[in-house]
């Protein structure tokens, strides 16, 4: 098992370190003039250059890429902000919690209505009840999330006054943005669901445990379920990396602190060291969500643990 862990965990460096090169890459052939940026038009030519001496960005694009790698590796260090003059990881840090939250209550949401959802979809296969549940699967992955936003915001907080427009606070400050955050997942959730259930649900097992007049409620979600859950933990991790990147929309809309607002003013104000920050912050924290996913996998499929146990014994 620790083989295992080990194994997915030495995936995890060439992929963040294959980002970080991108992320830098990118960003340095993109027009701008950082030290323009931060001293804005007033600034003379010496000024101008005596900045960029002083961050770097007047050396070639190895030099300048093997320190930002350093920085990042080895130190730790994702920069600091040229707007605010504040570290980036520390914000980074500071933001993440609203983040998590946002992304746990919608991932959340989405298991909850998803799941039961897809079963229900897959026992009555080509019948109303599939129909019904494929309907709102498909409504909500056509469904964009910033829309649903808004209609919500004009709903609860504008007409109806029941829930706060943005802001962070107690539980209801959450409701819409989590709602708001879920129908994609809800969607995807339910259809594969339906899917994997479909596969298991004719299976042998299934069919020896009905003849032995176990309860329908009991052989699909004692017998069929459990089997059927591999490609379901799969996607539920995905999910969970997708929303965690994709709350940039939500967390402006609804006023949130979070990691998806910082960057997302980042962006627009050409804050290089926060983009970059702010994109390799967020793949390592979908790399280790993916970790997690493998490990629970393991815990699911004792095939996986048999596997590496073998390996051992030989």
């Amino acid at each position: 098992m620790f083989k295992y862990f080990l194994k997915r965990l030495l995936w995890m460096i060439p992929i963040v370190l294959g980002v970080a090169i991108i992320t830098f890459t990118l960003l340095y052939f993109t027009p701008g003039d950082p030290a323009y940026i931060i001293l804005g038009s007033n600034a003379t030519e010496v000024e101008l250059e005596n900045l960029r001496e002083t961050l770097g960005v007047n050396q070639p694009y190895l030099v300048r890429l093997v320190k930002y790698l350093g920085d990042v590796f080895l130190r730790f260090d994702l920069g600091t902000s040229y707007s605010t003059k504040t570290s980036v990881t520390g914000e980074l840090i500071y933001r993440l919690p609203n983040t998590l939250l946002l992304t746990i209550a919608s991932l959340a949401i989405s298991v909850l209505i998803g799941l039961p959802l897809g079963v229900t979809a897959a026992v009555n296969q080509n019948r109303l009840g599939d129909r019904v549940s494929m309907l709102l699967a498909l409504l909500g992955v056509s469904m964009p999330s910033f829309w649903l936003a808004m209609l919500l915001v004009i709903l609860f907080a504008v007409k109806l006054h029941w829930l706060p427009a943005m802001g962070v606070g107690g539980l209801k400050y959450w409701i819409l943005p989590a709602l708001s955050g879920s129908t994609g997942g809800i969607a995807s959730i339910a259809r594969q669901t339906r899917s994997s259930m479909l596969e298991v649900i004719r299976s042998d097992y299934v069919t020896t445990a009905r003849a032995k007049g176990v309860k329908e409620r009991n052989v699909i979600y004692g017998h069929a379920l459990p089997n059927a859950l591999i490609p379901i933990i799969t996607l539920v991790g995905t999910q969970f990396g997708m929303m965690l990147g994709g709350t940039l929309i939500l967390e402006n809309i609804f006023g949130i602190p979070g990691v998806g607002s910082y960057l997302t003013t980042a962006v627009s104000s050409r804050d290089y060291p926060v983009v970059q920050g702010g994109v390799v912050f967020l793949a390592i924290c979908f790399s280790f969500c993916m970790l997690m996913v493998d490990m629970i996998y393991a815990l699911v499929d004792p095939r996986i643990k048999a596997q590496y146990e073998g390996k051992k014994g030989k």
